[in-house]
């Protein structure tokens, strides 16, 4: 190969992994696959090479093909990026105990800066999903600790770190996290902020701080709220009322809540169940 063709095709490998990836983005998976399968023959370093195997494997995995997958990916020379990539396939394909299994001895801390909190993300992901929140919670304020990459990244881990605390009834820690999520995104437009607003509201709630749980609510705007969200926003006004002694407050709150659009028929129902119960009837 002369050099000339040598520096096109480095040229232009950054420009075809881009398109490559969007293919895997629109769901074109074997299109995305054989792409990447190329790509790894033009890669220019172990580690861009590495990556384009990974996804080449995700792609594959996609397709319903997942012991496949998991070869292919037990075939890439930096380890790190091979265990991380079987890590997302089994996520993927819901086998968390396997994940488990396979990588609760690996030792993540020594991956590589750009890996190391994905890989204590993921793996904290499977304990989570497998009910050991102890073992979840180890994993993912490493993953927190380790966050080098972006702000929805962190923001997302802070959220799952959070969960996992209420799962442990560690409120405080819980509120620690979910505060966190309010320092590290800019973005307050998708389910993650107000998602960590409704958790600390009711935390707040619970532990009988009622205006501490309004300031927080009001971070949240109704006029804009829709759906679910909505629903959770009118029906935390409510709990904070009715913990204040405010019956008809809380009643009409909740009323509002229960004219809402698109929220899930349980959180409905439960709901009226209280509003009767309120109401003694």
């Amino acid at each position: 190969m002369s050099a000339f063709i040598s520096m096109n095709l480095l040229a232009d490998f950054p420009s075809d992994f881009k398109a490559a990836k969007e293919q895997y983005t629109r769901q074109e998976n074997q299109q995305a696959h054989e792409a990447f399968l190329k790509l790894a023959d033009a890669a220019p370093t172990p580690k861009s090479k590495a990556q384009c195997q990974a996804w080449a494997a995700l792609a594959l995995a996609r397709q319903g093909q997942c012991d496949q997958a998991i070869e292919l990916a037990k075939k890439i020379e930096l380890k790190p990026v091979a265990i991380h990539c079987r890590m997302e396939i089994m996520l993927e394909n819901k086998k968390f105990k396997d994940l488990i299994e396979a990588f609760k001895d690996e030792d993540i801390g020594a991956w590589p800066d750009y890996l190391v909190h994905h890989g204590f993300y993921k793996r904290g992901s499977a304990y989570r999903a497998a009910g050991d929140n102890q073992s979840a919670a180890g994993d993912l304020e490493k993953a927190v600790e380790n966050g080098v990459t972006s702000d929805r990244f962190l923001a997302v881990a802070w959220g799952d770190l959070g969960g996992v605390y209420l799962a442990l009834k560690q409120d405080d820690k819980a509120l620690n996290a979910f505060r966190q999520i309010e320092t590290v995104t800019t973005d307050r437009t998708s389910y993650i902020f107000p998602s960590a607003i409704l958790n600390i509201t009711g935390i707040l709630i619970r532990q009988g701080k009622p205006d501490e749980a309004i300031t927080e609510l009001k971070k949240l705007d109704l006029s804009k709220s829709s759906g679910t969200y909505k629903f959770q926003i009118l029906k935390a006004y409510g709990d904070i009322y009715l913990g204040q002694g405010k019956k008809d407050e809380a009643t009409a709150q909740y009323k509002e809540a229960l004219t809402v659009t698109n929220a899930p028929k349980s959180y409905l129902d439960d709901l009226t169940k209280k509003l009767n119960e309120i109401s003694g009837k």
